[in-house]
């Protein structure tokens, strides 16, 4: 008999009575996702639908059961936003890898599951046995076993070895080349500089010399679009750059930092923020 593992997180209860009623369907293992955060009251609520738009991953207590020692994890979570929610985020960040096959259950006011479920299946690398999304006020009556019968039978099927498991999706980032880990991006710095200066380099078509304020500290920097940008239409300008590049010389001069800018068919094209912000802020 494959053994099955019920992980939820409700902050109103409504994901909880859900979970509970699959548990006594099924007889199984529950386990309950903890919050470090009070998300009680109105407070709590707009905390929750900020997190789940960010896609954060706040604090949640360790999960006592190993997923590793299931062969199929039901999640539950509510929709935040048309979002998983942030603590069901953690879970899964922490615990992807040990998942064998899954199935989900959303709990939402009106609408945003098919969206959560694409999101788990993304975030998981695997296809979804079973999923059904119940709304708040349908979970409040008494037919909810009916409202779950479909999903309860494609798990059943599964457990007794009538589904075949879901082949995992395939990650189109394991194909890109020069991946990153977050500990290498958190290296960069990026600072909002402010250009007090531009001038042409004679002999570099290429390269203007730009003088940028990070609040301060000027720096020198060189910045390969001359073809571009015309040197005074770049004064005043906010861009983003790199800070903590180490300096290079090229044509005799040391540029100390790099502009960032999305190349474009027309070429590179200047970023800057919507707002004034002070120069020298970092982009996180």
């Amino acid at each position: 008999m494959k053994k099955i593992l019920i992980v939820y997180y409700s902050r109103t209860g409504t994901t909880k009575k859900v979970a509970e009623t699959l548990q006594k369907q099924f007889n199984c293992d529950i386990e309950e996702i903890i919050s470090a955060k009070n998300r009680d009251g109105f407070m709590g609520y707009l905390l929750c639908g900020r997190e789940a738009t960010l896609k954060n991953l706040p604090k949640i207590e360790s999960n006592i059961k190993n997923p590793e020692n299931y062969d199929l994890i039901i999640l539950g979570t509510p929709v935040w936003g048309w979002n998983i929610s942030s603590p069901i985020r953690t879970y899964l960040a922490r615990n992807k890898s040990k998942f064998k096959n899954i199935a989900a259950f959303c709990a939402m006011g009106h609408d945003g599951d098919r969206q959560s479920f694409r999101e788990i299946e993304k975030i998981c690398g695997k296809k979804l046995i079973a999923k059904v999304g119940i709304k708040t006020k349908n979970a409040r009556k008494e037919n909810l076993e009916e409202q779950l019968e479909k999903f309860i039978l494609l798990c059943d099927k599964f457990i007794k070895g009538e589904a075949e498991e879901k082949k995992p999706i395939e990650n189109h980032y394991s194909k890109t080349e020069n991946i990153i880990s977050i500990d290498d991006f958190s290296k960069i710095q990026i600072r909002i500089g402010k250009i007090l200066s531009a001038e042409k380099i004679n002999g570099a078509d290429k390269l203007l010399k730009l003088k940028v304020n990070f609040g301060g500290e000027e720096r020198q920097i060189l910045a390969g679009i001359a073809q571009y940008y015309n040197p005074e239409d770049l004064v005043n300008k906010e861009c983003p750059f790199v800070y903590n590049l180490a300096p290079r010389t090229m044509r005799g001069l040391e540029s100390q930092g790099m502009i960032l800018c999305p190349s474009g068919e027309n070429g590179p094209v200047l970023l800057h923020p919507d707002k004034e912000i002070q120069p020298g802020s970092m982009v996180k």
